[in-house]
């Protein structure tokens, strides 16, 4: 790579960085659109920056937007496999959000990933995984 190349994402990677710590701070206020819009950013700077991914799904769970927040979970993990064990309690969290809505294949599907990502958990979900068991 060229010394322009490497300053170029150099600076996306920044601009990331920066969205996304503005994303945080509004997160942390409450300020859900706000938040959402500056990871957007993020992602935007920089498709390869699984933070960015992880801070959006956070905000479109809160907002309700389960299916949003799997798949872009899914992807902060794609990008970045390391951040499996943090992301295990946010799969748990969503599987407990879909069972409330009656979503029970989601539901079993993210207690799984979750057992999957750190499994030590296994001990925890199993009452879980064998009351969804008839809907996986």
């Amino acid at each position: 790579q060229g010394s322009a190349e490497m300053a170029r994402q150099a600076i996306a990677l920044t601009d990331a960085c920066e969205s996304y710590n503005r994303g945080y701070a509004q997160q942390l206020k409450g300020d859900w659109d706000g938040a959402l819009t500056n990871y957007e950013k993020a992602i935007k700077c920089r498709p390869d920056y699984a933070e960015g991914y992880a801070g959006r799904a956070a905000v479109e769970r809160k907002k309700g937007d389960l299916n949003g927040a799997k798949d872009d979970y899914d992807q902060a993990l794609a990008l970045k496999p390391k951040l499996g064990e943090a992301l295990a309690s946010e799969f748990e969290m969503l599987g407990c959000l879909y069972y409330e809505r009656q979503q029970f294949t989601n539901a079993l599907s993210s207690f799984q990933k979750a057992c999957e990502l750190v499994p030590a958990l296994r001990d925890h979900n199993s009452r879980n995984e064998i009351r969804l068991r008839p809907y996986g």
